[in-house]
């Protein structure tokens, strides 16, 4: 038996792709370059309800590891992302 190391990627399974998702992750890379206090997120590729779209946002934060940094928010109608100060 041979064992060899291979990453994640290179599993042999189709991923999935959540536009919102990457959508999310992008608006966050694109708000730490802007380097300001806060932003309103709009243009969602997939409406949804606030709540649900702040919990994509917050799940982009985690993932990339800027909790300590920004914070998601959400209203009625729209997320939002701020500096943690």
């Amino acid at each position: 038996m041979t064992l060899e190391k291979i990453s994640y990627d290179q599993l042999p399974m189709k991923r999935r792709t959540y536009p919102n998702a990457a959508f999310a992750e992008k608006c966050l890379d694109d708000f730490l370059k802007l380097k300001c206090d806060a932003v309103k997120i709009t243009g969602w590729p997939i409406p949804r309800d606030s709540k649900t779209l702040r919990s994509a946002m917050t799940t982009a934060i985690k993932k990339k590891n800027v909790s300590a940094r920004v914070k998601a928010h959400a209203d009625e109608k729209f997320v939002y992302l701020s500096l943690v100060r």
